[in-house]
């Protein structure tokens, strides 16, 4: 009987580590963002709209719809956008490749993408927890990235799921 209950320990132990999802997969809801001054965060504002991702085994997806109010028309001028595509996390970088896209994003992927690929490639230095993800873009070319004095800022979330 001994043997038994340890033979189903042992079983069950091994069947829940290899069911067990990363502590990135899930659903992210962007609560602010945070800004940097000479590489330290000095500040967290609160993000006015709807950012939406969603992480799975090596896919995610994104639905994004931020408030930007025209100061003349009163109207929200910002129309959202959509995208899906793949991932790799190693440690606190993430890769993503944005292989489809809506609105301003989908028409831009094919003139950004460039002949030899049918993606967008974006990494972000990443900090997360089972509650928490914050993620700041990497790279001098994008105007969120921190820039050479360490200024800029990145997106911070809270677990849906």
């Amino acid at each position: 009987m001994k043997s038994f209950i340890l033979f189903l320990s042992v079983g069950l132990l091994f069947s829940c580590k290899q069911n067990q999802k990363s502590l990135l997969e899930g659903a992210w809801i962007r609560k602010g963002t945070i800004n940097y001054k000479g590489g330290k965060p000095i500040d967290t504002v609160e993000f006015k709209g709807i950012f939406f991702e969603v992480y799975t085994k090596g896919s995610f997806s994104l639905l994004m719809n931020e408030i930007k109010i025209d100061s003349i028309t009163g109207e929200d001028t910002d129309k959202g956008v959509a995208e899906a595509g793949t991932y790799t996390l190693n440690d606190n970088k993430l890769k993503k490749k944005v292989y489809y896209g809506t609105g301003w994003l989908g028409e831009g992927l094919g003139k950004w993408s460039g002949p030899d690929k049918d993606y967008i490639e974006m990494e972000f230095e990443v900090d997360y927890g089972k509650n928490h993800l914050s993620k700041l873009i990497i790279s001098p070319f994008h105007p969120s990235a921190l820039d050479s004095l360490g200024n800029g800022f990145a997106e911070y979330y809270t677990r849906v799921d």
